[in-house]
């Protein structure tokens, strides 16, 4: 499952996108759990979308 949050961070994909991509890997006989986790990385932990938050959001100083 770690293995399938750290491949998801630097992909950019909303989760209709992924939703493809989980299809896929059931199929091809992955875990359950490790499409959600994989699922989970890339519409949440993405690299783009930190960078967007870290700009939109400022840190106290």
């Amino acid at each position: 499952m770690i293995a399938a949050a750290i491949a998801g961070v630097p992909m950019y994909a909303d989760i209709f996108g992924t939703i493809l991509i989980a299809e896929a890997l059931l199929a091809k006989g992955t875990l359950l759990g490790v499409v959600l986790s994989f699922m989970m990385a890339v519409t949440t932990l993405s690299l783009p979308s930190m960078i967007m938050l870290r700009k939109a959001v400022k840190s106290p100083e």
